[in-house]
């Protein structure tokens, strides 16, 4: 059959004959360019037994009901488009043999064996998602405005955001008034701009951020989307908003969670001053009301980290409790700052957030005359001093060598002590106040070692370093011991390799510039001459062979290959010895054959 195509031209004289009611002639087979989009004056339309694609040519047609198909069940459905049957009011087409229902919602089943939500009818009214639905689709109900009831289940795991045409799951449903999002919720993507009825959004789920434009946006075309009824916000448990509350006139309370931990001060700082931040008594954000109720103060309770200050004053006292503050923290409005004594951290990011005066005050303020700094100047002293009273090995032992002390309270007191070694190599331990007989003999061995002579030559710096690496399991555990790779120059390399690989015979050389397919010209290789036959060449990427710190089966590994390279009468021998190490081998009596 002839593919006949119905356009907009079509379409028109169509409607000029009977606005209300279109008969597609027998013939067609296909509809082009969306003929009868965004009509809102046809009810009825008959399609012919010819059509074999509908595409989108009924979007957005609110006051299509009744559609009738020529042929029968199976051709429709094998013609069908489930998403041009959702842009309709129809509930059932009438084909030649029976009805076709049209669902509500278009549910399918990824290739996981999820069930996702990918479209709902545009002109649904009331929504229920079934429990077993795991993914709302980003544009499940983008554009659907007559839906005022939307109930979520606890089975979605994921909300997506746009996937074409800058839809996002829940956008410009102009009639929904409220909606929760439940707590299963893993990851949340959608937005709510265009929503312009909503009143309330509760967001019970917990990620580490949600977008700035979930309530306002602005389209390519330059047009605003926002929620200008929304009255009550319940956040999600995250790390920042990105100040997504901006521009909401009607804003009346925001309600943070207990269980968050943080906010932006900019997120704070950003909510409407009409709306009332409600905290829990709970919550491990506190709040607190000074000025007689003109100045707001919200900080973390366990930290005593300042997050923001919502004022109008010019003035403002923090109150005691405060620990850590920052310039973004205070509005532009306050010229006249007073810091309490629990100050004990000033965040040094003084280059913006607040007014001049404030930002002076800042910089010049006496952070160790606070009370809290002598506390925490007090614990370090308590910290760090030798145990000698408890009958332990003094820290005055390491004398003589470059050490960082870092005081340690949790889980139990003592120090954290980090040891500079030669070649930028440093091992690190714990240093407890109180020591078990056990945690004296490791540290006994441990400062032997450090202490031990050593010349200022290449090969007695490694050998120290070796007995550092060296050091007993028990005592690495006892101590919580970690040693910190530097690496090494060419030339202390060659004599690391020489020592650990002289007695095999082998001649050692590192080159720089060898340009290969496999070898950029700025790397430094390895060449291990093996005899007069092999040549075993190892690349950069395998730092192994410049850290004093590599496991001693690194060593045997590359000697077995190297001793087997000495005697072997093919290339093949060499790989099939097993190793941590990737080679190029070059066989010289082949070269030397030109083969």
């Amino acid at each position: 059959m002839e593919e006949t195509s119905f356009t907009k031209e079509d379409a028109q004289k169509l409607l000029a004959e009977n606005p209300r009611c279109v008969v597609i002639p027998e013939g067609v087979t296909s509809f082009m360019s969306y003929p009868f989009a965004d009509n809102a004056t046809i009810e009825e339309i008959h399609l012919p037994k010819s059509i074999t694609s509908i595409e989108m040519a009924f979007k957005n047609n609110e006051n299509l009901t009744v559609i009738e198909y020529s042929g029968t069940l199976v051709e429709w459905e094998k013609i069908i488009n489930i998403y041009a049957m959702l842009e309709t009011r129809a509930k059932s087409v009438k084909c030649a043999d029976g009805e076709w229902e049209v669902p509500t919602l278009h549910i399918t089943t990824n290739y996981s064996g999820s069930r996702v939500l990918q479209k709902c009818a545009r002109f649904a009214e009331s929504v229920v998602i079934p429990d077993d639905v795991a993914e709302i689709h980003g544009n499940a109900f983008s554009g659907c405005k007559r839906i005022k009831s939307l109930t979520i289940p606890a089975s979605v795991k994921t909300i997506k955001s746009s996937n074409f045409d800058g839809h996002f799951a829940f956008d410009k449903m102009e009639n929904l008034e409220e909606i929760e999002i439940p707590a299963t919720v893993e990851s949340f993507e959608a937005k709510f701009c265009g929503c312009t009825s909503l009143k309330t959004v509760r967001m019970k789920f917990t990620q580490k951020e949600i977008y700035g434009d979930t309530f306002t946006t602005r389209t390519g075309k330059g047009e605003v989307l926002t929620c200008p009824a929304l009255e009550t916000v319940e956040l999600p448990i995250v790390q920042t908003i990105n100040s997504c509350l901006h521009d909401l006139p009607n804003l009346k309370k925001v309600i943070i969670p207990d269980a968050m931990g943080s906010l932006e001060a900019r997120d704070i700082i950003s909510i409407p001053e009409s709306a009332e931040i409600v905290v829990g008594e709970n919550a491990k954000i506190a709040k607190s009301v000074i000025d007689e109720g003109k100045t707001e103060v919200y900080f973390v309770k366990k930290t005593g980290r300042l997050l923001a200050v919502r004022t109008k004053e010019l003035a403002v006292a923090l109150p005691e409790g405060i620990k850590i503050v920052e310039p973004i923290c205070f509005p532009k409005c306050i010229i006249d700052l007073t810091l309490p004594k629990s100050i004990r951290k000033i965040k040094d990011n003084l280059n913006f957030g607040c007014s001049k005066n404030v930002l002076e005050y800042l910089k010049n303020f006496n952070i160790e005359g606070t009370d809290a700094a002598k506390e925490k100047a007090k614990k370090e002293k308590i910290a760090q001093v030798a145990a000698v009273g408890a009958g332990g090995l003094a820290m005055s032992e390491l004398d003589g060598l470059e050490t960082e002390i870092a005081p340690v309270t949790k889980p139990r007191v003592g120090s954290s002590v980090k040891v500079k070694l030669p070649y930028n190599h440093e091992i690190s331990f714990f240093y407890p106040k109180k020591q078990k007989d056990e945690e004296k003999e490791a540290l006994t061995k441990l400062f032997s070692i450090l202490k031990a002579a050593h010349d200022d030559t290449d090969s007695s710096k490694l050998d120290y370093l070796e007995e550092l690496f060296n050091l007993p399991n028990d005592v690495k555990e006892k101590l919580n011991c970690e040693l910190v790779k530097g690496v090494l120059d060419d030339d202390v390399a060659l004599c690391h390799l020489q020592k650990k690989l002289g007695d095999t015979g082998v001649k050692i050389v590192l080159e720089k510039g060898y340009n290969s397919s496999r070898f950029k010209s700025s790397d430094t290789i390895a060449k291990f001459y093996c005899g007069s036959r092999f040549l075993l060449i190892i690349e950069r990427s395998e730092s192994r062979y410049r850290s004093t710190f590599a496991i001693d089966k690194d060593y045997d590994d590359l000697k077995n290959v190297i001793l087997t390279a000495m005697k072997a009468k093919s290339a093949d021998e060499i790989r099939e010895v097993e190793s941590g190490f990737t080679f190029r081998i070059i066989d010289n009596s082949i070269w030397r054959k030109g083969e």
